[in-house]
């Protein structure tokens, strides 16, 4: 169906999550987006500026000053990586020997003062731009006296009174993390506020990033992309110690939690480096040549590499089908990536045969349906429960096995492990791992009641009795009726 928006031009807005050396993950993943505009485009790729199609950038920590250099400063994708690595290796050299929060600051604000004169500003660059260009920027740091909460650094005019400060100031508040650095003072002496960094809980800033955006352009405005771009996913057995950690772990939580919220809508797009980056220490940014790596592995990846072609098709196409509020709110018009006729359509026509894609993709668990019949599928395309219950929809429909039927009216319970424990939806995404066998289940066996019924309807049988699920033909043959 048509709407009125689907011809109007979309945005394009892109979120830079906080991280250290990690963040250099982001940029080879931007490299790559604009590598592939350009040659769209037939434009030389030293000419793509990410200020050309992005209408919105914002971040926090190192994010933010990535979202900076190329939306504030505009500089190519190539240049933001020089100018990253270089600020990033000044402030934690290893040949320095006073380490001090205080040290740190001022390495920080010294680091930022050349990267502005080698750029040809002046040191005294305002934030706030003095026209209205085209990319604006937000980013987030957390006012020490209330660190969960998300100050705004623009670099545009909006609707009330924000902060008015210079590029520095604002890089270095962003950056400010208790651990490494003093907190950074802006304002008036009178009534100046100080920030320390990444709020807490907000080291994944999209939520954010997407009521900016809502503030800026309204719900009915059209987007043709909104890109949540990762600094590597940690590991889900790290012992959370510090602050910095901590708040790494909940970027995991605010990822899987809009996993859900946007069940994979067609203009929402998330990059994070799945496998690599774990052990990436904040401070290591003399060899990047890992993170570069692992990045360009994660890129090729079939799934991966047809998901950036899309988004980058949506960009050149500009039209946006979908709106703010659509996307954000969820709403029920939102274009759902895996739903069972859209897999239904990736399946045939998938740059490779199914088969061949899971011979690629090294990633993947193993789903047994009722009748036990394995069926590997590639982790990324099941990273929320909304796209794996879309995956089983479509195979069922595509290949009819026994139980069709029920699983069209959502008459079956996923279980995995040992003990056959029930899969909650909520929960999937941070249980998901490679490896793991997930069965499915058309019986609820209740041993104190010596029966056995569908785990949706409730439709009681006693045909068998067993303590545990079932995931057997013969058993699934108690409800043949409902097949």
């Amino acid at each position: 169906m048509n709407t009125g928006h689907d011809k109007q031009k979309g945005i394009s807005v892109v979120s830079f999550d906080g991280g250290g050396p990690g963040v250099v993950s982001q940029l080879v993943m931007m490299e790559e987006f604009m590598e592939r505009m350009a040659f769209d485009n037939n434009i030389e790729e030293d000419e793509s500026y990410p200020t050309g199609c992005c209408d919105l950038m914002g971040g926090v920590g190192f994010g933010g000053l990535v979202a900076l250099l190329l939306g504030r400063l505009r500089m190519t994708v190539g240049g933001a990586i020089e100018e990253l690595i270089t600020i990033g290796r000044t402030v934690f050299s290893q040949d320095t020997q006073d380490q001090s929060p205080e040290a740190n600051t001022r390495r920080l604000r010294n680091a930022v003062e050349d990267m502005l004169r080698r750029n040809k500003h002046p040191v005294d660059l305002k934030l706030r731009e003095s026209a209205q260009a085209q990319c604006k920027v937000v980013v987030f740091a957390a006012p020490a006296a209330v660190t969960n909460h998300c100050q705004a650094f623009r670099t545009y005019r909006h609707r009330g009174k924000g902060l008015d400060c210079t590029f520095i100031d604002a890089a270095c508040a962003i950056l400010a993390s208790p651990e490494t650095f003093a907190p950074v003072a802006i304002g008036p002496p009178s009534r100046c506020q100080k920030f320390v960094g990444i709020p807490h809980g907000y080291v994944n800033p999209i939520r954010e990033v997407f009521k900016e955006a809502q503030r800026i352009y309204g719900d009915d405005k059209p987007v043709s992309l909104f890109l949540s771009l990762g600094s590597g996913q940690q590991s889900p057995n790290s012992i959370i110690e510090t602050r910095l950690t901590q708040i790494t772990y909940d970027c995991g939580i605010v990822e899987k939690d809009l996993s859900h919220q946007l069940g994979g809508a067609a203009a929402y797009l998330r990059l994070n480096v799945d496998k690599g980056l774990e052990t990436i220490e904040t401070t290591q940014w003399n060899d990047v040549s890992a993170i570069i790596s692992h990045t360009r592995a994660y890129l090729e990846m079939a799934t991966i590499t047809n998901f950036i072609d899309e988004a980058v098709q949506r960009v050149l196409g500009e039209a946006g089908s979908l709106t703010l509020g659509e996307l954000v709110g969820g709403g029920s018009s939102a274009k759902i990536r895996f739903d069972s006729q859209e897999l239904g359509a990736l399946l045939k026509r998938e740059f490779k045969p199914m088969h061949d894609i899971l011979e690629v993709i090294s990633e993947r668990i193993t789903l047994v349906d009722a009748t036990g019949t394995r069926i590997p599928i590639p982790l990324q395309l099941c990273v929320s429960y909304e796209m794996l219950a879309g995956i089983i929809r479509s195979y069922y429909e595509h290949h009819h096995p026994p139980g069709t039927g029920l699983v069209r009216q959502g008459h079956y319970q996923l279980v995995c492990g040992t003990e056959r424990e029930e899969v909650e939806p909520s929960k999937w995404s941070f249980i998901a791992t490679s490896g793991m066998m997930v069965e499915m289940s058309m019986i609820r066996h209740n041993r104190h009641k010596r029966d056995m019924s569908c785990p949706k309807c409730g439709r009681i049988s006693n045909t068998r009795i067993i303590d545990t699920w079932a995931t057997s033909h013969p058993a699934m043959c108690s409800f043949g009726s409902l097949i």
